[in-house]
């Protein structure tokens, strides 16, 4: 891996409508905006307005937000996990539901389908959690970006054994669709990125 590659600052979109998770996530880029700068949207219509005014490496998203300032919260990550794929900019979705809720789990299907697993809570069925997992977010968008930098990250569109549907997938150097993801709940799945990242 190019060493000066990796050492760049990662700047990325960040997507939170809700004030106390808004405040979390932002209190972790800034303390670590010795390597993370963000910009922040809070609803689907901003977001697409700021990663279309730029070149960003990478999204931290919620998993349900409004499409536009005043609407009420619908499950927008999907339409993020689109625009990532197709612009081919690596992210992570994370909420504060469990991925097989009901809320939740049509946003985990495209997740998976992309080639990235939703970060999510522990089983609390359709309610949710008082926080988010945004360090194990972080931690994972680095992995992929850190990846795509260094060229071990193409997309492809691969069709389903099982269904037959075709989707754009994230290829890892092994010719494989990538399944990186965490470990369920296991506390230090990121020990690794975690210490690069000092998170």
């Amino acid at each position: 891996m190019n060493e000066n590659i990796m050492d760049q600052k990662y700047g990325i979109v960040v997507i939170e409508d809700q004030q106390k998770h808004l405040e979390e996530v932002k209190g972790l880029i800034e303390a670590r905006s010795d390597i993370v700068s963000a910009v922040y949207a809070a609803n689907l219509a901003a977001a697409i307005d700021t990663l279309n005014s730029r070149k960003y490496d990478g999204i931290l998203s919620d998993a349900h937000f409004p499409e536009r300032e005043g609407a009420p919260e619908s499950p927008c990550g999907k339409q993020i996990i689109d625009y990532a794929m197709t612009n081919r900019l690596p992210f992570t979705i994370v909420t504060s539901t469990y991925h097989h809720g009901s809320k939740t789990e049509p946003i985990s299907r495209a997740s998976r389908s992309a080639g990235i697993e939703l970060i999510d809570e522990e089983d609390v069925g359709d309610s949710e959690s008082s926080s988010k997992r945004w360090s194990d977010g972080l931690a994972t968008l680095v992995f992929l970006i850190d990846a795509q930098r260094a060229g071990q990250l193409t997309y492809e569109v691969k069709k389903s054994r099982l269904t037959g549907q075709e989707s754009l997938q994230m290829i890892g150097p092994d010719g494989q669709q990538v399944k990186f993801s965490l470990e369920p709940y296991k506390e230090h799945a990121l020990d690794e990125i975690r210490t690069r990242l000092r998170l």
